[in-house]
């Protein structure tokens, strides 16, 4: 979890993958319902693998994204 403003956090779970499934965002989904009240922004952080479209959708609200774009997200 990383403060990212007001009343704003990202969260990620990181996976050592190369790919995800929408499982994977399951943990995520749980902890954003304990941070209710915060705009929340949920990434699942994988190992680089066979090229996707950048920001992958997981599930809805969840972002599946390589380690190597999460410098350019943050």
């Amino acid at each position: 979890m990383v403060p990212t403003g007001h009343r704003k956090l990202l969260l990620i779970e990181a996976k050592a993958s190369r790919t995800v499934r929408p499982g994977d965002a399951e943990p995520l989904l749980r902890l954003s319902r304990a941070v209710a009240g915060y705009s929340v922004t949920r990434l699942v952080v994988h190992r680089p693998g066979p090229p996707t479209a950048a920001g992958e959708a997981l599930r809805p609200g969840v972002r599946a994204v390589g380690v190597e774009a999460l410098a350019t997200l943050v």
